[in-house]
């Protein structure tokens, strides 16, 4: 996941990730999403946060709920193949990063993570 964002609601977030300090981000981004439950890129930092902390049904949750909001984004499409690939859902985690590949060939975030998944099965 990019945590490159310029966001500065996500900022608290962010760092509490540099730091290691997951619990302190999944609140931090727990208060983000309150108020603005349909922000993606909060959305997506808190599938990436569950996913860390072995979450994987929530990341998953999350990560969809990112991609759907911005179905054009490939990174929010990617966190959710990733989301589903640590949730074993290997089959939907395939066609997605094949989804996003078909927007964008040379996708190297969707390549990396479909080689991932096949290589697993």
């Amino acid at each position: 996941m990019s945590m490159q964002r310029g966001d500065a609601k996500l900022r608290p977030a962010r760092q509490h990730v540099e730091a290691g300090r997951l619990d302190l981000a999944k609140a931090a981004l727990q208060r983000v999403l309150q108020g603005l439950p349909r922000d993606a890129a909060a959305n997506s930092m808190m599938a990436y946060v569950l996913a860390q902390l072995k979450q994987h049904q929530r990341s998953v949750y999350y990560a969809r709920r990112a991609s759907e909001l911005e179905p054009e984004s490939l990174e929010y499409r990617c966190v959710l193949g990733a989301a589903l690939e640590s949730a074993r859902q290997n089959d939907e985690a395939v066609a997605v990063f094949r989804g996003a590949l078909e927007s964008d060939e040379g996708c190297l975030q969707a390549r990396l993570g479909l080689t991932s998944v096949l290589n697993a099965a």
